[in-house]
């Protein structure tokens, strides 16, 4: 039997909105202050023009889908959460895309862009992993002892190690860090997660 959401998606018609929908994604992304966030929710946009339309992301069809009514609207996004489930992608990656989506059109119906929700979309149930604890301090220390500390490289590379550990910054917070970030005092700054300013730690 042919599953209700393999029908044909047609491109929404009869736009209402008034306001550069290509501007207002762009306003839309600014408000995320990650830059992967940022990336995640770009790409998920433009994933779910090319699966349900199959056109790229345009000014247009952003608009029509944002004129939508309610039942059309929350149609088309199970529709794109099916053909990403049939794509066999991660439950993660399509919570991911799902996640942006409704934050795009929540943001657009604040700003009077658009007149339905997302909220009966669910995302896909994550099973959580079995151990997150790590390796024993015994086993952290061995690794401490690989670096080269006669080389600069080994320098760096038993800095983040103690990084990671001592002060259980995460990979992207290490990434963005400089030389500048360490004040005469030796105390270090970092940008946290969803941080728009460094925060000594």
């Amino acid at each position: 039997m042919r599953s209700p959401l393999s029908k044909t998606i047609p491109v929404p018609s009869s736009p209402e909105v008034t306001r550069s929908s290509s501007e207002f994604l762009a306003d839309f992304l600014r408000l995320k202050i990650s830059p992967n966030t940022r990336r995640n929710y770009s790409k998920a946009i433009i994933d779910f023009c090319r699966r349900t339309y199959d056109l790229e992301v345009s000014e247009r069809l952003l608009t029509q889908f944002l004129s939508l009514q309610q039942p059309e609207a929350v149609y088309q996004v199970l529709h794109y959460r099916q053909l990403l489930l049939d794509a066999k992608l991660a439950p993660s990656t399509i919570n991911v895309r799902l996640s942006a989506l409704k934050s795009f059109v929540d943001y657009a119906r604040q700003a009077e862009q658009c007149h339905f929700n997302l909220a009966d979309v669910t995302c896909l149930k994550v099973e959580s992993y079995s151990d997150t604890t790590g390796i024993a301090v015994a086993g952290f220390k061995e690794m401490l002892q690989i670096p080269d500390r006669s080389t600069i490289k080994g320098i760096r590379d038993y800095a983040i190690l103690r990084l990671l550990w001592d002060n259980a910054l995460r990979r992207n917070e290490i990434c963005n860090l400089d030389v500048g970030d360490f004040d005469k005092s030796g105390r270090l700054s970092i940008l946290g997660k969803g941080k728009i300013q460094k925060k000594r730690c």
